[in-house]
């Protein structure tokens, strides 16, 4: 075999059985009771700074989805065009590493209800009503949704724990809130 055909097997193989399989779709497990924990190095930064969650269930069921019932209720006033940037890390030997998957965006309100996101879907039965922004004081969101959370992701090695850090706005601005969500990923 010369070099050209094997180049050829090469390439082939790869366009058959990467490119064409494409996605992946990767079940995703919250390791936290109720999805967020504080930040170790902000734990005065909660979400419990802008948001009573006391009334919201979250409940894992044996086929493994997330079921999420009750309000979200602002106990503060958000600051318009409040930036969101969720930075995910993955556990190797030990370590929590850096990887590819990063959000930023530029307001977080118009963000949660942006039908083009991930999280578009949990927000389906929340009355349109209740979906303005900017959040304010007083200001209820209720959620309603049970199903399994996936990703359809182009890469076949993405099993393992993960940390997700979420940081509403910047350290050191007036109002800044910080949270992690534990996760384990497996492939369906």
């Amino acid at each position: 075999m010369n070099t050209l055909s094997l180049v050829f097997l090469i390439a082939n193989w790869i366009g058959r059985n990467v490119l064409v399989s494409g996605q992946f779709n990767y079940c995703i497990e919250f390791l936290e009771p109720m999805v967020f924990a504080k930040c170790d190095d902000q734990p005065d930064h909660f979400l419990y700074k802008a948001v009573d969650i006391s009334d919201l269930s979250f409940q894992h069921s044996r086929e493994g989805d997330l079921i999420v019932k009750g309000p979200i209720k602002f106990i503060t006033t958000l600051p318009e065009n409040l930036p969101v940037t969720i930075e995910t890390y993955k556990k190797e030997r030990g370590e929590w590493q850096p990887t590819l998957f990063t959000l930023k965006r530029e307001d977080v309100c118009i963000s949660l209800f942006d039908e083009r996101e991930l999280w578009s879907t949990y927000w389906e039965n929340t009355p349109k009503e209740q979906k303005t922004c900017p959040f304010s004081k007083g200001q209820i969101l209720d959620m309603d949704f049970s199903e399994q959370i996936s990703l359809n992701i182009p890469m076949p090695n993405v099993d393992g724990e993960y940390k997700s850090r979420i940081e509403l706005g910047h350290q050191g601005d007036e109002f800044y809130m910080c949270a992690v969500a534990f996760i384990f990923m497996h492939r369906l």
